[in-house]
């Protein structure tokens, strides 16, 4: 088996994530994480393992889950038997995300809950008060969602800044 860097490991990780619903991969993510935070397991292979037990119970309840839940799963099962290899690196990047210094681990999941928070936002149409500002500050253009209409100001707050030196 092929010795991979961090980076390599996750570069891997959003390879195999790429067969995952994108709104799911946080959470195929956290299976994998589990067993080594919560099991202490150390070991790649049985990380895969317990992750693979883990989406055979959580399918087995059948009715209990929500469908889109249950599909999403599929979705992580799917992934696993079509790339065995990109699983087990991804088995591989949980061990070694876990020993990360908690430092390193705080700036990443920042910025993976801001991603969310971008994924979340361009579904939605812009705030009223994000609309109002924008107006205040001469924006004629159209405003196609949360996420534009956030970008546009946090552009405009910066300009701003800037010309006050």
């Amino acid at each position: 088996m092929p010795v991979y860097t961090y980076p390599e490991l996750e570069a891997t990780r959003n390879t195999f994530l790429a067969h995952v619903p994108e709104h799911y991969r946080g959470m195929a993510c956290n299976l994998f994480l589990a067993p080594v935070r919560e099991a202490g397991l150390w070991r790649a292979d049985l990380v895969l393992a317990a992750t693979v037990q883990a989406i055979r119970s959580r399918t087995a309840r059948g009715s209990s889950l929500a469908s889109q839940a249950d599909e999403n799963l599929r979705a992580l099962w799917q992934a696993i038997q079509d790339d065995a290899e990109g699983a087990m690196a991804v088995a591989e990047w949980a061990v070694a995300y876990v020993l990360l210094p908690t430092g390193v681990k705080e700036a990443r999941k920042a910025a993976q809950k801001d991603k969310g928070r971008q994924y979340g936002m361009r579904g939605k149409p812009p705030t009223d008060k994000q609309v109002t500002y924008l107006a205040r500050q001469g924006y004629t253009g159209a405003i196609e969602n949360r996420l534009q209409a956030s970008q546009l100001i946090d552009a405009m707050i910066a300009e701003q800044k800037e010309a006050r030196g």
